[in-house]
């Protein structure tokens, strides 16, 4: 159970700063506080956090700040709260709709939010990445357990349905893009691989003869994709490859996954 300080510092401390959109809901913090506490049921902490956005005037525009809430919860807490909260995920999509403009069976808004906060590293280099070779190794650990994280919580969201494969590949897809952030990279796609591999790899489609081995983001990830992914492990798992040896342990026990 986390402590009433993490609550405490999710919560936007005026209402104007509720309105710009700087912090939770203390009610939905409290629901979520309760859940996790093991006070209430999934289903009751469905309708308990859901409440204060369905009282707002306009209930779909205020989505944001529980997907922000449940968000830091699946990176920043522990597994087994990590499970509980794509369960109370689980809980709200089955909530009926309360209009046509709020279908909580779709999750609105919930991908974009996750995209904003953790996947952005996808869109183009970190700023951590242009001194990746000079970082101290602390630094370095701690980014290791970001990526594991967010790879982990990832990897659950996919095998529970909840995001499709191609948040799956698009991770995947670092190891051929020659990012000076890929020793560090590779902690997430271990994750990744580690939970949902193999479903992942499932997911593949048959090679189509004519198919590119280059993926591109919206197409479903091939056999010969997943063929180009693994090879780049081999590669990266090797001495002399560039990277450190854990990378390079990290990219063999990949290698194993794939």
């Amino acid at each position: 159970m986390p402590s009433q300080a993490w609550f405490d510092e999710r919560i936007a401390s005026t209402p104007s700063a509720l309105a710009t959109g700087d912090g939770s809901h203390p009610d939905e913090a409290k629901a979520l506080a309760q859940y996790l506490s093991g006070s209430v049921t999934t289903d009751e902490a469905a309708i308990n956090i859901t409440a204060p956005i369905l009282a707002e005037a306009d209930p779909p525009q205020e989505c944001y700040r529980l997907w922000g809430l449940l968000c830091d919860a699946l990176v920043e807490l522990s597994e087994e709260e990590c499970q509980k909260t794509i369960d109370l995920l689980l809980a709200i999509r089955n909530l009926p709709s309360s209009s046509t403009a709020l279908v909580w069976s779709q999750l609105p808004g919930f991908a974009s939010m996750w995209d904003t906060l953790h996947r952005l590293h996808l869109q183009g280099r970190d700023g951590w990445e242009a001194e990746v070779e000079t970082l101290a190794e602390s630094r370095r650990s701690k980014l290791r357990e970001h990526f594991t994280a967010i790879g982990s919580a990832e990897a659950k969201l996919f095998v529970n349905g909840l995001v499709g494969a191609e948040w799956g590949f698009k991770v995947l897809d670092l190891l051929s893009s020659k990012r000076p952030g890929l020793d560090i990279f590779l902690s997430e796609i271990h994750a990744w691989l580690k939970i949902a591999g193999d479903k992942l790899r499932a997911a593949a489609k048959v090679e189509d003869k004519d198919c590119n081995t280059e993926w591109q983001v919206g197409e479903v990830a091939t056999t010969k994709h997943w063929a180009s992914w693994k090879e780049d492990l081999s590669r990266l798992s090797r001495e002399g490859s560039g990277i450190s040896e854990e990378g390079r342990r990290l990219a063999a026990a990949c290698y194993e996954r794939m």
